[in-house]
């Protein structure tokens, strides 16, 4: 399969984890552990994939990764999208979190093609915005910059000042019929839930 060229892949690894318990990173489902599992799906996709962690111990020597720290701490999946942004020369990046297991690249690949349309080209379900799950053009990076100094972490809120590409539920069942690329791990039950998926053939 032909390596999308001009964006990079990004996984973005962080949060608490309060309802686990513990990094859900490194939650073992289907014998490896979970940050592995949208790296190499993205690995599949993406000429070159970038790690953006706050965790300054994190390595991944069997896999070819470029691994970013955040610069600033505690900034959140914006920090980590702006240090992606400083890592990598691709004029696009497709973000995707650490927790998604189940990524489907005939969606990542329509939403890549569509990403020219706009500076944010994002899923919408519900009624409500799939950030995690988006691509962003390289003029978001200055933009970003600007909203972190200011304080301001929450991703959508610089959406307002930039091209956005709304995504629909029909567009995207048309290549995720299930939006399984959408299921995330935040509790034990999803890790039960996702063992099952992985069971089933996902």
């Amino acid at each position: 399969m032909m390596a999308l060229e001009g964006v990079a892949g990004v996984v973005l690894a962080g949060g608490l984890s309060t309802r686990i318990g513990r990094d859900k990173g490194q939650l073992e489902i289907g014998g490896s552990p979970q940050w592995c599992r949208p790296v190499e799906r993205l690995q599949a996709l993406f000429s070159e994939v970038v790690y953006a962690t706050n965790d300054p111990g994190f390595t991944a020597p069997q896999h070819d990764l470029t691994v970013t720290f955040d610069e600033v701490p505690h900034q959140g999946p914006l920090g980590g999208i702006l240090s992606a942004f400083r890592a990598t020369t691709s004029e696009r990046l497709f973000v995707v979190a650490y927790d998604m297991p189940f990524i489907q690249a005939a969606l990542a690949r329509f939403l890549v093609e569509l990403a020219p349309e706009a500076d944010v080209t994002v899923p919408v379900i519900g009624g409500k915005y799939e950030p995690l799950h988006a691509v962003y053009g390289r003029g978001c990076e200055a933009i970003i910059e600007k909203q972190l100094a200011v304080g301001r972490r929450q991703i959508i809120h610089f959406y307002q000042s930039v091209r956005v590409r709304e995504v629909s539920e029909a567009e995207l069942r048309a290549h995720d019929s299930e939006l399984i690329s959408f299921f995330n791990i935040n509790t034990w039950k999803d890790v039960e839930q996702a063992e099952a998926l992985l069971r089933e053939g996902h």
